[in-house]
């Protein structure tokens, strides 16, 4: 246990995620992270789940309102970097985010580190979402990356909240009425889109038409399928790995199309999946089968995620690191499912 009177005084606020650092952690800006314990809180309807618990703690001289600041604009990067959504859930939920005195009781710093405490100067395998110890990983350090986020211009910035603030509901019943899968659709292909950005405009001049009057509308020079692999093979090396996130994307867009237009509810059911038999839902089937199962809808959703958070570590951080989408595996377990486990 940590019991640092250095801290007594100081104001903080209280962090609800998956990890914390191994001690004490310095970053720009004068702030820092002070690791304390973990803890089970409430999720979903009735369950629960174990997170770790730190404090972000601003300098003496920082007011109130910019400690407040600040800590949201930190909670994005750490929601981001750190591909965990329960910092941002808690948040909206009001668990955190409130400043009060550092509670140096609860803090803590141990030889043997406690539930996903992990040393902060080189998170490589958190941010890539690969196995820890993978050799040919390149080391990245939390701080370093803090650095190049505090310094990036507030069009990049805003794409990465927009990313982490993503439309959640942690549980729904089964057949309900309205649920998120297709908003999230949704919410991922705008930022793809805007990562990606549209055709250049045709400069040539075409008139009135010559039934109406009105003038006709600009059109691309480049046809989007074209644009859209344009851009990834400007990114992404491996031509295969190039295609797969092409035909994701252009079906995420075609949802998002389309419901642009009409009413559009996400009619997808559970299979019925023999029980102990595993399943795996790689791109083909995710994007053949989503419309009427949702395990498969939710590989779509998983995939077009990836590849949203991969191209942002390019943009963003200079992180280039495009690997083939990680397919879905699924088993169903001996008895009836309950509506929550569907």
């Amino acid at each position: 246990m940590m019991n640092d009177e250095r801290y007594a005084d100081r104001l903080c606020a209280r962090y609800l995620g998956q990890h914390k650092p191994i001690g004490p952690y310095p970053l720009t800006n004068g702030l820092l992270i002070l690791p304390a314990g973990s803890g089970m809180f409430p999720y979903g309807p009735s369950g629960e789940i174990r997170l770790n618990i730190s404090f972000l703690v601003g300098s003496k001289e920082m007011s109130n309102s910019d400690l407040i600041i600040k800590y949201r604009e930190w909670l994005v990067f750490d929601a981001f970097v750190l591909n965990d959504h329960f910092p941002i859930f808690y948040f909206d939920e009001s668990k955190t985010g409130i400043l009060e005195i550092v509670p140096t009781g609860e803090l803590h710093e141990e030889a043997t580190p406690d539930y996903k405490q992990i040393d902060y100067g080189n998170i490589a395998d958190v941010v890539l979402m690969t196995a820890p110890g993978k050799k040919e990983l390149p080391k990245i350090s939390y701080s370093d990356l803090f650095a190049i986020y505090c310094g990036l211009p507030s069009e990049i910035r805003e794409m990465l909240e927009w990313f982490v603030s993503v439309p959640f509901r942690p549980f729904t019943r089964d057949k309900a009425f309205f649920n998120t899968n297709y908003w999230q659709l949704v919410h991922k292909t705008i930022l793809l889109e805007r990562l990606i950005g549209m055709p250049p405009k045709c400069s040539g001049s075409f008139g009135p038409c010559t039934v109406c009057g009105l003038s006709l509308p600009p059109h691309n020079s480049v046809p989007r399928r074209k644009w859209l692999r344009q851009y990834l093979a400007t990114r992404i090396d491996n031509d295969e790995i190039a295609e797969e996130y092409a035909s994701v994307i252009e079906a995420g867009v075609d949802v998002r199309n389309k419901i642009a237009h009409v009413p559009m509810f996400d009619r997808s059911s559970m299979p019925e999946l023999v029980p102990g038999e595993p399943q795996t839902y790689g791109v083909d089937r995710a994007i053949g089968e989503y419309e009427h199962d949702s395990v498969a809808l939710n590989s779509l959703l998983n995939s077009l995620r990836d590849i949203a958070r991969f191209l942002l570590l390019d943009k963003a951080f200079g992180i280039k690191y495009f690997p083939s989408l990680r397919p879905l595996k699924v088993v169903r377990v001996e008895g009836p499912l309950s509506p929550h486990e569907r």
